[in-house]
């Protein structure tokens, strides 16, 4: 499995993003509005992926590796911001049929980690694991 590495731009950290990551966010493109998602490992914010391709895993792997910090020694240009004021940490979640449906706490209907990630802009499954929580 290749993977590239990358700086974030909320955290500012070097981070390694999995391919299979960058490969379920094209899958999912027809559900995230056209856009490919992946999350930050370090500070849980949506990173949107442009201009990815979806012809094939040949021309994925090759738009990875343009990107890829150990070559360009630069930061990921493609990777637009989701507005932060929008980002909201889970409070909890709730599991039926075992699937998590995730809450912010205040009062909201708690929805899937997809619905999650594309309200507030956070991965809410990698948030509560950051958190300390299993």
């Amino acid at each position: 499995m290749t993977e590239t590495h990358t700086m974030c731009p909320f955290c500012d950290n070097e981070i390694t993003i999995m391919d299979g990551s960058i490969k379920r966010a094209v899958m999912l493109m027809a559900q995230t509005g056209g856009k490919a998602l992946v999350a930050c490992p370090n500070c849980c914010h949506v990173l949107p992926l442009d201009n990815i391709p979806t012809t094939g895993d040949a021309d994925l792997i090759e738009w990875i590796a343009q990107y890829d910090i150990k070559e360009a020694k630069s930061w990921l240009p493609s990777i637009p911001l989701l507005d932060p004021m929008h980002a909201k940490m889970p409070n909890g979640f709730v599991e039926h049929l075992n699937v998590r449906f995730w809450t912010t706490g205040d009062n909201t209907i708690a929805i899937t980690a997809l619905d999650y990630i594309l309200k507030y802009g956070i991965d809410p499954a990698l948030a509560w694991a950051r958190m300390g929580h299993t």
